[in-house]
């Protein structure tokens, strides 16, 4: 078992927003399985899973808790990845706690919203959970397995990154895809809640909420274990795409 400490800092308006990402590796076989905690600065000096935490590790969320680790059991993308899927400009969000709208663009990340759009068509997001959700950051969802770990493209994989100089992380409320490093995009997204420029040619930013603020905030403030699961689920119920 290998244990990879990753450090960054950054300050989004005057606020420096600090936690701890300790990425746990375990090879058996031919299988590797990823794990990210993220862990608040209130539990600094104190143990996880054997390992002690020193305040001078605090680190600053990067969204790169995502691990696209398809294994056996996970639900299929359905449809065929040749067939061409119509590019959405507005999405609904409909969740266990309200309607979120989203503005989408298809023209400055058609893969990215084509990838979204044929996943919503399916029915692939539909009761998915919200497996991370952290205050003053983002809420995240897409993952099947409903733990971070899982999630694929419609074509059956991983795509590329698509960074725009006019599409940034530059205010709440952005709606960008998680990922595990560079061109790992599968099914997962998240919502900002803050600005969070230190994500920009990172996380693909596709589209930006434009109804639901209050939705999102109410998620955003659900009770969280230590591993930034909801203690009750809020789940995706469907997402409509709007041509």
């Amino acid at each position: 078992m290998m244990v990879q400490v990753h450090r960054s800092k950054s300050t989004a308006g005057g606020l420096s927003i600090c936690k701890k990402a300790f990425k746990i590796i375990a090879i058996v076989g031919f299988i590797t399985i990823s794990i990210v905690y993220y862990f608040h600065p209130s539990d600094i000096d104190t143990s996880v899973h054997g390992v002690s935490i020193k305040e001078e590790q605090q680190e600053l969320i990067s969204a790169n808790d995502i691990v696209n680790d398809p294994t056996d059991g996970e639900v299929e993308v359905e449809g065929n990845a040749k067939n061409e899927v119509k590019l959405g400009k507005e999405a609904i969000i409909r969740t266990t706690m309200g309607d979120i709208h989203i503005q989408l663009f298809p023209e400055d990340t058609p893969k990215t919203v084509e990838n979204f759009s044929g996943h919503a068509r399916s029915g692939y997001y539909e009761n998915v959970i919200f497996h991370s959700v952290i205050k003053g950051f983002m809420i995240q969802t897409g993952d099947p397995r409903g733990n971070g770990t899982g999630g694929k493209s419609i074509w059956g994989g991983e795509f590329e990154d698509e960074f725009v100089k006019s599409l940034r992380h530059d205010r709440k409320f952005t709606v960008s895809m998680a990922n595990a490093g560079p061109n790992t995009n599968g099914s997962q997204f998240f919502i900002t809640t803050v600005p969070c420029p230190w994500l920009d040619d990172m996380h693909t930013v596709f589209g930006r909420v434009t109804k639901g603020m209050d939705v999102v905030t109410k998620i955003e403030s659900v009770k969280v274990n230590k591993m930034d699961k909801p203690y009750e689920e809020v789940s995706i119920l469907s997402v409509d795409i709007i041509s």
